[in-house]
């Protein structure tokens, strides 16, 4: 029987595009009852920005510090509430790595856990400094179908502006993740299409817990719901960000672009991201349209617009 401590140094990172269903997949994982995955705790990145501020953690007060401070941090007081100094192993945390294990080690203890790790749709910058930090890590990729994400990106405050901006922030985000993932080992990285996790969530989920090397267990797709409406983080924004994570894994929730997307939005979709769409095996749409040069001339003109109203704002 394999204990917590010989999955600490196989993290799991779940990484994709924005409004690519990674939320969905982060309830599944963690609703298995042998893991453990938080949901944008982003204390690895954060902390790791800024070690320099702690010199040498070969240092024991070094390190006291930088556990301190990580202590302190408010994602680590939610998700982490028992944590103390003292589930730290002072003597033997003498990297970042360790400390951040040591962290994590103190839920897989409590709850007798075996695996742990993040979801956070950053980590797509940063898959090469995760990768140094735990060079035995494994990354899931989940891919949703740029024009659905482009249409549910152009919804949120904090998103792009027009359509073109948003179809081409997925296909430069997915570029870069892929050509980032592949500097790594093969038995690191797997590949997941949001539609087939949809259509077929226990096929698609068995093959991930393959990859993981963990036996599947049912209520990754029984108890997701549960562990969502449980998450203090996830809970607060279920209505305006995550509105569907209740539900079972809907089909309708895919390929929504054909019915909402007019037929020049499918030609600026191709053109900006075609190569990409197609290498997931997408469906193409429509690929051209004689409209198309006006249109994109009408997204540029409402950027402009857009961006000197927000400067104008920040400036008053």
């Amino acid at each position: 029987m394999s204990t917590y401590s010989s999955y600490l140094d196989n993290p799991i990172f779940v990484v994709g595009v924005d409004r690519s269903g990674t939320t969905l997949l982060n309830m599944m994982l963690d609703a298995h009852p042998d893991m453990f995955i938080t949901y944008e705790q982003r204390t690895i990145i954060k902390f790791y920005e800024k070690l320099d501020q702690y010199g040498d953690l070969s240092i024991e007060k070094n390190r006291l510090n930088l556990i301190n401070d990580i202590l302190n941090d408010d994602n680590v007081k939610l998700n982490f509430p028992k944590a103390t100094i003292a589930d730290f192993k002072l003597a033997e945390c003498q990297s970042f790595a360790d400390i951040i294990k040591n962290l994590y080690a103190t839920v897989l203890r409590d709850q007798g856990k075996l695996i742990w790790g993040d979801k956070d749709p950053i980590y797509t910058q940063h898959i090469e400094v995760l990768n140094e930090i735990f060079p035995n890590a494994k990354f899931i990729h989940l891919i949703r179908d740029g024009r659905d994400v482009a249409l549910s990106l152009i919804t949120k405050k904090w998103g792009p502006t027009t359509f073109t901006n948003a179809i081409r922030y997925w296909e430069k985000t997915i570029l870069m993740t892929r050509r980032l993932l592949k500097m790594l080992n093969s038995n690191q990285t797997i590949e997941l299409r949001y539609e087939d996790l949809v259509y077929c969530p226990e096929e698609n989920l068995r093959n991930l817990c393959l990859f993981l090397s963990i036996e599947y267990n049912s209520k990754m797709l029984s108890s997701y719901s549960e562990k969502a409406q449980d998450n203090s983080q996830i809970k607060t924004r279920i209505s305006s960000v995550h509105n569907n994570i209740l539900d079972r894994p809907n089909t309708a929730q895919t390929y929504k672009w054909k019915n909402d997307l007019n037929s020049i939005d499918q030609a600026i979709a191709w053109e900006y991201a075609g190569e990409e769409l197609k290498h997931f095996g997408y469906d193409s749409g429509r690929e051209n349209h004689k409209l198309k040069v006006m249109r994109k001339a009408y997204y540029s003109l409402k950027e402009a617009y857009l961006y000197r109203l927000k400067s104008k704002k920040q400036n008053q």
